[in-house]
């Protein structure tokens, strides 16, 4: 399994995880996850993360929003309301 940091917002890490067999390289499977921050911004984690590795390229280039990322976080939201009115949660 692969992870990578692929975007974040003000309170959201998210990643792209890969799975691919060893001998071919072949992906099996693509998955996004979403790790929520709580009592810091995100921006400032990943911050933190770089200077823990001590490079000398600490400069946070944050990425451009993919198409299908967008469209899972969309997905996410419209889900989690979905969720929650079977519930008889207030939106």
């Amino acid at each position: 399994m692969r992870t990578k940091l692929i975007w974040w917002d003000s309170k959201s890490l998210y990643f792209e995880q890969r799975f691919e067999t060893l001998h071919d390289g072949f992906i099996r499977a693509i998955a996004f996850s979403r790790n929520t921050v709580v009592n810091a911004e995100a921006e400032e984690v990943v911050r933190k993360c770089l200077e823990n590795q001590k490079s000398d390229d600490n400069d946070i280039k944050k990425p451009e929003l993919r198409e299908d990322l967008k469209n899972w976080i969309e997905f996410d939201q419209s889900n989690s309301n979905y969720l929650k009115v079977e519930r008889g949660v207030e939106l």
